[in-house]
């Protein structure tokens, strides 16, 4: 079994089924980041777009099955840091557990 593995943790989403039409989740997403900002956050993710990256999808309340099924169609998700310095620990692993459980490439 795989590590990060979990059944409960496997999304199984067709994408019409649970998104309605009033979403504005794209149809492509190469790159996914989903929390809450902070000046550090907001720092990275505008260097990303800066940096002309094509199809990033970025969202402060994405949430239940909307959520699924942008992890879904991500290629990357990203991992930020909420206070961008090492002399606070932030514990991640209920976030990245869920991600690879999904077989997802994350970056951090």
């Amino acid at each position: 079994m795989p590590y990060g593995f979990g059944r409960s943790l496997v999304f199984n989403t067709d994408d019409n089924m649970y998104i309605d039409s009033k979403s504005k989740l794209p149809d492509k997403i190469d790159v996914l980041f989903f929390g809450r900002f902070s000046f550090h956050r907001k720092n990275i993710l505008d260097a990303i777009i800066n940096a002309n990256v094509k199809n990033v999808y970025i969202s402060d309340w994405l949430f239940g099955k909307e959520r699924d099924v942008a992890v879904k169609r991500a290629k990357i998700v990203l991992n930020l840091r909420y206070w961008g310095h090492d002399k606070i620990y932030e514990s991640k692993m209920s976030r990245l557990i869920y991600l690879m459980a999904n077989a997802k490439c994350i970056i951090s």
